[in-house]
């Protein structure tokens, strides 16, 4: 019996031997081989693929209808070090498994909704476990190795019997929701307000009120306080770096949230459909805030964007329905398409010059809405596109503004915190362009609290721009201090008239002034005009009877109105109250009197002129009687009627300021 026994072991001694190729002579060389062989394909009973690195992923079991899997270190001389993607999901039947210790990866979804394995080794090698691996399992403990860093997003999550986790040291990083809806997690809260595992706050929904989050928290994971309508406002203290995405996602009565200047990054959506949000700061050190960010923030009124993010990503302010004031700083070089969508209540949205790229139907438009930004930038580009207001931002000025309602001025106002009552005198403003100023350098005057100077424009030429350079005693010097070029259109086209149809007519009235005027003057196709002859063919209007004499206006900056007389020459004299009128010379050789500085407001005014013994009384819109009464056509009559539309929206817009 004994060498019957030696004989069969003698056999298969040389059986593994020689199939496994190896030296007869070395005992360590055998054990080794002796796995190897254990492992064959025939052996086995997974699916596997070979890695780039010559390694092997389990891809899954060759029966579904399997219960229990026991996976080698090695088949056919490569070792198996990851579990795949999906590789056991769904498998109604599985309810063991036994992993080699050469795994160091499970991957997403490895055993996601196999909700009969309630047996399974993390092996001691494994450094992650990738989202929803084990979402929905039997499992009731597990042990997780010293080696494992990373837990995925849902890797646990729904697994309701697991009530036994040991989380060691060494795991730096949670994924959302990771242990939702684990017995071990319901335990924990039970006990602990806020659930933290090596820094990581993985879950606050047990949370209510003012909630202060310490220092020692690292990172607040993702979806941790989901939900949470219990909580008002959040106090991060220094020492957290980052907020997971959907962290403090349909916390409906979340108000305030402070953050520190530790945080670096927000993920996705980690504020959004907080209903009641209306105070939020975001710290200069935040590089990284990713998509629908604050989307549905509905009482979000204003919110500063730090230039350290450098895109502002798509649909991160998304259904802001409240907000009104955006200010975005130097830094951030793109806005995403649908960045603002939907905010159709935002006033005035500040863009830097950094920005330079601005996508489509990234911010929505509205009647309301100002963009503010330097001139010829990519704002200012985008606000052109789509016909959104633009202000300028300019060196040395606070704003420019449009006298309407008194004459057609661009009033630059000097920049309050540069120019003030002590040093007002050390400034000066030389301007240039199609304006009366032109080459002349003002001293600036106080005009609603601030310094300005203003440059008087005739109407063909409200499309051109006017330069104002402000400049800085120094010495005995003067410096250039800033500069800023703007025009009467560019201003009527960005102008507020939210709220006022009384201004919104006289803007739209004053372009049309400005158009009719330039076509006036180079003789061009008359834009059209609304016929307003029934207003000015009364007798108010029929006041001077000489059909000698005649009246013609001047369409300034301010209009001027001249008066014909017959029999004038160079040396006539005449009053128009107190103030001696003496005769002009007009190009062809006929002497008028001249009144000038009339505003829009003060066409219908009387004005009277004693020359000898006549009194000559009319009004500037006399003119406009008298194109009339002529039968005029053309433009002369365009003229007429513009300008009475321009006098009647200019009283009824003076009127609304009174």
């Amino acid at each position: 019996m004994k060498n019957s026994h030696k004989r069969i072991l003698s056999i298969a001694m040389v059986s593994a031997m020689s199939l496994c190729a190896l030296p007869q002579s070395s005992a360590i060389l055998l054990r080794p081989a002796i796995v190897a062989c254990a492992a064959d394909e025939e052996d086995i009973t997974v699916n596997y693929d070979v890695k780039d690195d010559g390694t092997l992923k389990i891809t899954g079991p060759k029966d579904d209808k399997t219960t229990s899997v026991r996976i080698p270190a090695v088949i056919n001389g490569k070792t198996v070090t990851e579990i795949g993607s999906w590789a056991f999901a769904q498998k109604e039947n599985l309810t063991s498994v036994e992993l080699p210790d050469t795994v160091t990866v499970i991957g997403s979804s490895a055993f996601n909704l196999s909700k009969k394995l309630n047996d399974i080794n993390i092996p001691k090698n494994v450094t992650s476990i990738g989202a929803t691996a084990f979402t929905s399992c039997a499992l009731t403990s597990v042990k997780l190795p010293d080696s494992l860093t990373n837990i995925g997003d849902q890797a646990f999550a729904s697994c309701a019997d697991l009530a036994e986790i040991d989380i060691k040291s060494g795991v730096t990083s949670i994924g959302s929701s990771a242990f939702r809806d684990t017995a071990w997690l319901n335990a924990k809260k039970e006990s602990e307000t806020l659930v933290v595992v090596n820094g990581i706050l993985i879950d606050g929904t047990a949370a209510s009120g003012d909630v202060e989050i310490p220092g020692s928290v690292k990172s607040i994971c993702g979806m941790a306080f989901s939900g949470c309508n219990t909580i008002t406002s959040v106090t991060v203290k220094n020492g957290v770096t980052s907020i997971g995405e959907n962290a403090f996602n349909m916390c409906s009565q979340l108000k305030k949230v402070s953050l520190p200047s530790t945080v670096t990054s927000i993920g996705a959506q980690a504020f959004s459909v907080c209903t009641s949000l209306t105070d939020i700061n975001i710290p200069d050190s935040v590089t990284f805030m990713d998509g629908s960010t604050f989307f549905r923030c509905e009482k979000l009124k204003e919110i500063t964007i730090p230039g350290s993010i450098d895109t502002i990503i798509s649909r991160s302010f998304a259904a802001c329905t409240s907000l009104e004031s955006v200010v975005i700083k130097d830094g951030v070089k793109t806005i995403s398409s649908q960045a603002f969508t939907g905010s159709n209540n935002i006033k005035t949205i500040v863009i830097p010059e950094s920005v330079t790229d601005i996508r489509f139907g990234a911010i929505s438009s509205n009647d309301s809405l100002t963009i503010v930004g330097k001139p010829g930038s990519a704002a200012e580009k985008y606000a052109t596109d789509y016909n959104i207001k633009f202000q300028g931002i300019y060196e040395g000025f606070d704003t420019i503004s449009l006298t309407l309602s008194d004459d057609i001025g661009l009033n630059f106002y000097l920049d309050t915190d540069m120019v003030t009552d002590d040093n007002a005198s050390q400034y000066r403003v030389k301007l240039s362009g199609k304006c009366a100023e032109d080459g002349i350098t003002l001293t600036p005057a106080k005009r609603n609290g601030k310094y300005c100077v203003t440059a008087n424009i005739s109407a063909d030429h409200m499309d051109e721009e006017i330069t104002a350079v402000l400049e800085h005693k120094n010495g005995s010097s003067w410096e250039k201090a800033g500069e800023a070029a703007y025009s009467a259109n560019k201003y009527l086209m960005n102008v507020d008239t939210t709220g006022s149809t009384e201004l919104a007519a006289l803007v739209k009235t004053v372009k049309t002034y400005g158009e009719v005027t330039k076509a006036y003057v180079n003789d061009e196709a008359m834009p059209e005009v609304a016929d307003n002859s029934d207003k000015y063919t009364t007798s108010e209007f029929n006041i001077i009877k000489n059909t000698n004499d005649k009246l013609s206006l001047v369409l300034d900056s301010r209009f001027a109105v001249r008066l014909y007389i017959s029999g004038l020459t160079e040396s006539s004299t005449g009053k128009m109250g107190s103030t001696v009128l003496t005769a002009k010379k007009a190009a062809n050789g006929e002497y008028f009197f001249e009144v000038t500085g009339i505003s829009p407001t003060e066409l219908t005014a009387k004005i009277s002129i004693d020359y000898g013994a006549q009194t000559f009384t009319f009004k500037p819109l006399s003119w406009c009687y008298l194109v009339n009464k002529n039968g005029s056509t053309g433009k002369n009559k365009a003229m007429a009627d513009i300008l009475y539309q321009y006098y009647a929206d200019a009283i009824a817009y003076k009127n609304t300021l009174s």
